[in-house]
């Protein structure tokens, strides 16, 4: 009879313990994404790794809740002038921590909402990928 209970305690305390691990595990899950969605409607700026001291070039990305989807601007800069803009839609992947899947392109926009960087990754069909690190204004 001893035995019984014991096992019996056992398993609910394996039951409760495997609860608290999905819990958790959910608690985080939802953390992350509040976090990204957080830094959705904001605007974002990088500037060129190998920019002159006379010649600087900015970029700023601006990300805007468009329906169910995001709308991306991405204008680029040089000397403060304005050079050529882009504009995009992508959706939003829940599945992992939270990002953007750009529509009709091979481009992620991957948020780090406890640095304030947002990480823009291109696969294009020929040649490397590119990743560009982008700091929140």
């Amino acid at each position: 009879m001893k035995n019984h209970q014991k096992n019996n305690n056992m398993e609910k305390r394996s039951m409760i313990g495997r609860l608290l691990t999905a819990f958790k595990t959910m608690l985080a899950y939802g953390c992350q994404h509040a976090g990204s969605l957080s830094m959705m409607d904001s605007a974002y700026t990088r500037c060129s790794g190998n920019m002159l001291p006379d010649n600087p070039a900015t970029a700023i990305l601006r990300i805007r809740p468009c329906g169910q989807l995001y709308e991306i601007t991405r204008g680029s800069y040089e000397n403060g002038q304005f050079r050529v803009s882009e504009k995009w839609l992508a959706t939003y992947g829940w599945h992992s921590t939270g990002h953007l899947i750009a529509i009709g392109r091979t481009l992620y926009i991957i948020f780090d909402p406890i640095r304030k960087l947002v990480l823009v990754e291109h696969f294009p069909d020929d040649g490397p990928v590119t990743l560009e690190t982008y700091h929140q204004i």
